[in-house]
């Protein structure tokens, strides 16, 4: 697709789809080249986030930085109080380094809104208004392959962050997004319980990353809202974020990492923030709290050996391909969970429909993947430990991963110690995004 026909598909999705048109008053730099997304609910720490994105470097092109300052019609008169009056402090901040940021080539603007529909308010609806709106910003001035960063309004990020960003996008010409690097600040968590609650649950993530990666899935990515990037383009072809009000940057990331243009920066960092929250569902705020609750319990995860099982299976796609009609056949060479769990989510119904319209071992890999998507693999990975494999300590499960994927560490056997691994596989990640 030519740039004539991204911008003509990026304004039919902004005509159908993008709310609050024209909120953003001042036009848009022609050398606009990456937008930061924030959507911002009932947050304290906004002040501190916008310092940290002014205290960056200036990145090669221009940068813009978008703040979606929402509520729902029927949240309480505190929250839209709040809210109100952190609009008042940002637009203060804001005006008072309009000089020197329109000299560095950075500008920042608010969007405003305490009368979200009850029914979709929330970090979904938010961010979408955010990037939408970014996706308008880069259609006005021919753009379609500008960057639309999503942030949180309780982070904080490396100075190197904005100039990163750039230079990854401008290094990986076709890539359609990327994951950026993350720690939790854990020297900011005084707290033991809580510092161990962050540090297992973090633990966790990349764990569960790190096994997709073995098993050689094509979603063995972070999905962390805070951490993510995005090609303007991109993010309309798949339609522009979703409405959720949680797990809306795991669901937005499917098909960018499906399609094989998915990339990772850990160049820079992003510093989310470690603490309780009950604003969402699930999520780290959530995850650190239930923890909190449960007082001292070990935190239990999934069995290693399910990523071996997603390792065998994903490794005879190309015999399962050669099988024509015998995916029966096929199904008896695989470990009992894995082919019970393909039977129950109706891989037999699937097989024809995939096998069909395949022409190729490749092209029938990427229609297997496109049904055992991301949502199916944390499926499996319930099914098989809670039904087969027993639910496994935090530290056992990573411990055990590496050793797996051959670390020639020989302490690693003994490690026991959250900290330490969660230390080592930053390490790992920092080597390798």
């Amino acid at each position: 697709m030519d740039r004539r026909e991204q911008l003509d598909q990026i304004k039919q999705y902004l005509r159908k789809h993008q709310r609050y048109a024209g909120r953003i008053d001042v036009p848009p730099s022609s050398a606009l080249g990456l937008i930061v997304v924030i959507p911002c609910y009932d947050e304290p720490g906004l002040i501190a986030t916008l310092e940290s994105l002014w205290a960056c470097h200036d990145a090669p092109v221009d940068s813009e930085v978008i703040v979606v300052i929402n509520a729902s019609r029927d949240d309480p008169p505190l929250v839209h109080a709040r809210n109100d009056q952190t609009f008042v402090q940002a637009r203060a901040w804001i005006v008072a380094r309009e000089t020197e940021a329109r000299r560095r080539g950075i500008a920042f603007h608010l969007i405003r809104d305490n009368d979200l529909p009850s029914r979709h308010a929330g970090v979904g609806l938010a961010r979408k208004i955010g990037m939408d709106a970014a996706a308008g910003r880069f259609c006005l001035i021919g753009k379609p392959d500008g960057v639309v960063v999503s942030l949180d309004a309780d982070c904080a990020c490396d100075p190197n962050y904005l100039q990163q960003i750039t230079a990854h996008f401008a290094s990986h010409r076709h890539a359609s997004g990327c994951a950026i690097y993350f720690e939790h600040p854990l020297d900011r968590v005084a707290d033991v319980r809580s510092r161990r609650a962050i540090v297992n649950y973090e633990l966790f993530l990349r764990y569960y990353k790190h096994g997709l990666k073995q098993a050689g899935s094509p979603y063995a990515h972070y999905t962390l809202g805070s951490c993510m990037a995005v090609r303007s383009s991109a993010y309309v072809q798949q339609g522009g974020m979703n409405r959720r009000r949680a797990g809306e940057d795991f669901h937005f990331l499917q098909p960018l990492m499906r399609s094989g243009r998915f990339t990772e920066l850990g160049s820079t960092r992003v510093l989310p923030s470690a603490r309780v929250s009950q604003r969402v569902p699930f999520g780290t705020g959530r995850a650190i709290e239930e923890q909190l609750v449960r007082c001292g319990c070990a935190y239990l995860t999934y069995s290693p050996h399910v990523f071996r099982d997603l390792a065998m299976l994903f490794g005879t796609l190309i015999d399962l391909f050669h099988t024509a009609h015998r995916a029966e056949d096929w199904l008896n060479t695989l470990p009992v969970p894995v082919a019970d769990f393909l039977h129950a989510q109706g891989l037999i119904e699937q097989f024809s429909h995939m096998r069909g319209n395949a022409a190729s071992p490749r092209a029938f890999a990427k229609r297997f993947h496109h049904w055992f998507n991301g949502v199916r693999s944390v499926r499996y990975a319930r099914w098989a430990t809670t039904r087969r494999y027993g639910w496994v300590p935090i530290e056992q499960a990573a411990a055990a991963l590496l050793r797996s994927e051959g670390e020639p560490r020989a302490e690693i056997s003994a490690w026991l110690d959250a900290e330490a691994l969660l230390n080592y596989y930053r390490q790992l990640d920092r080597v390798t995004y």
